[in-house]
């Protein structure tokens, strides 16, 4: 245990520095927005350190935040500054100079830096929407809901924008909300008296079962507040995800009627200009839709989540252990079914989330990120729409984990993306991605073979272009890029 903490203490210093190293470059092309992002980036660094150092003392291993609003949005917005200057040398086209497109790096460096690395003005603009919208509604969240008031904790960024993948556009964010029991989560030597008993389902999913002292949960202290994760059981002691979801989207709904309104809608005031407020329904999430008269757009993902320590990892042996480098405290199940369940399954059933060590994974790993993201711009642009970003993430996961050093990453753009889309080739060929962490759980498994037949033929041209011994980058920018903006394009050639 002492050396799994010195280690994740050891990469948190690790990324602290990294963070610093990227605020430092920053700091000649971002100008007074950088020195506020390095201040930020200080903060984070020092709260770093006061959470290693007090992670003995916590029940959980859990890096809370204290219940505070401005904490909150302070924690989560300062992850998503590093992040930003973590993984995105920031470009604005206008200042770049007609490309000398002499070999297949120069192509996919000049794409990469036209029409995949995000802009600091449209970061700015929607981050800045971002914290005030979420600081107010996390206020009204907890003034309606006292259990919401007392047991939610961490806030995080999961998705693209907490692995430094994001490409394109920043309008839309994932956030994970850590919502506490008021139970022990350690395994008890019987099962039968354990507060929450993980028992594994479909692969990469899992059930949880609460034990006597959840039952107990009436005649304990504070059961006003209580009572409302004790409602959250089936008759069987199963803690049912459809019921925390409906818990947490009218935690949601309540806070938004709390809001003034403008035209009947919920409203916030950001730097003298009105956001309209609505929300809709996307699986476990509750996507929060931010709008304005003049056409901007926010869409952020709220998925409430819950957390287990790393202690209580894996759920079956069917799981692969969490890589002694990878660890980080704890990890989350969040409230999706299994695909294609029946009723009482899908009810029961709560996805697994390993997001902080999914990020470890891939950590230092040169150009790995940057060959991510021009997958997803290859993704895009042949409208692959059925092969989602993290199933891209999971092919380059396998890879980094098949290689015995992060010394592949350290090549020429070129012949990684070759390697990887190849890969990618051979996964829709064989109409399977295996998931990282249980490899029986087929992620493509239910998309149409037609469909993925469709991607095959695509990617087979792409893979035979990149076999040729002169590469013709005409015709690979026509992979990676939109007809709009490969005619755009075109005049480099």
């Amino acid at each position: 245990m002492e050396n799994t903490s010195n280690n994740v203490e050891r990469q948190n210093r690790d990324e602290s520095r990294w963070d610093w190293s990227w605020a430092k470059l920053a700091l000649g092309g971002l100008g007074a927005a950088a020195v506020v992002t390095g201040g930020v980036l200080a903060a984070r660094a020092v709260q770093r350190q006061r959470t290693a150092s007090n992670r003995s003392e916590s029940t959980d291993g859990s890096l809370d935040d204290d219940n505070d609003s401005a904490s909150s949005v302070v924690t989560v917005g300062s992850q998503l500054l590093s992040m930003f200057l973590d993984s995105t040398r920031v470009f604005q086209e206008s200042d770049l100079p007609p490309p000398s497109l002499s070999n297949l790096d120069s192509l996919l460096a000049d794409v990469y830096r036209r029409h995949v690395a995000l802009k600091d003005s449209d970061f700015d603009a929607y981050y800045a929407v971002y914290c005030d919208v979420f600081a107010e509604l996390q206020e009204k969240m907890k003034a309606v809901d006292p259990y919401y008031a007392q047991y939610s904790s961490r806030k995080q960024f999961a998705g693209s924008h907490f692995d430094g993948l994001r490409i394109g556009r920043p309008d839309e964010f994932d956030v994970d909300i850590v919502i506490r029991i008021p139970l022990c989560h350690e395994q008890a030597p019987q099962p039968a008296d354990s507060d929450l008993v993980v028992e594994p389902s479909e692969p990469g999913h899992v059930r949880l079962r609460g034990g006597r002292q959840y039952s107990a949960l009436p005649f304990r202290d504070n059961w006003p507040v209580n009572r409302i994760a004790y409602g959250w059981r089936d008759d069987e002691g199963y803690l049912l995800r459809t019921k925390f979801t409906d818990w947490f989207k009218s935690v949601v709904a309540r806070a938004l009627n709390e809001l003034p309104t403008s035209c009947g809608r919920p409203t916030v005031v950001v730097r003298g200009q009105t956001y309209y407020l609505k929300t809709r329904e996307s699986g476990p999430a509750c996507t929060l839709i931010v709008q304005r008269n003049d056409g901007f757009r926010l869409d952020v993902d709220l998925v409430p989540a819950l957390k287990f320590s790393e202690a209580r990892w894996p759920p079956s042996p069917d799981y692969r252990d969490i890589p002694l480098g990878s660890r980080a405290v704890d990890w989350m199940v969040v409230p999706k079914p299994v695909r294609g369940a029946g009723q009482l399954e899908s009810a029961r059933t709560w996805r697994v989330a390993l997001h902080p060590q999914e990020k470890r994974l891939i950590y230092n790993h040169q150009r790995l990120r940057q060959i991510i993201r021009l997958m997803k711009k290859l993704r895009d642009a042949q409208q692959m729409n059925e092969i989602a970003s993290y199933y891209i993430k999971t092919l380059f996961l396998w890879e980094s984990a098949q290689r015995d050093s992060p010394a592949f990453w350290n090549q020429n753009e070129s012949t990684i993306f070759k390697v990887m889309v190849q890969k990618l080739y051979e996964a829709v060929r064989d109409r399977r991605i295996p998931y990282f962490w249980n490899a029986e759980n087929n992620l493509i498994g239910h998309v149409h073979p037609q469909v993925l037949r469709g991607y095959e033929v695509k990617l087979q041209k792409l893979v035979e272009l990149l076999q040729e011994p002169r590469v013709p980058l005409d015709k690979v920018a026509q992979f990676l890029l939109t007809g709009d903006e490969y005619n755009a394009y075109k005049k480099f050639f």
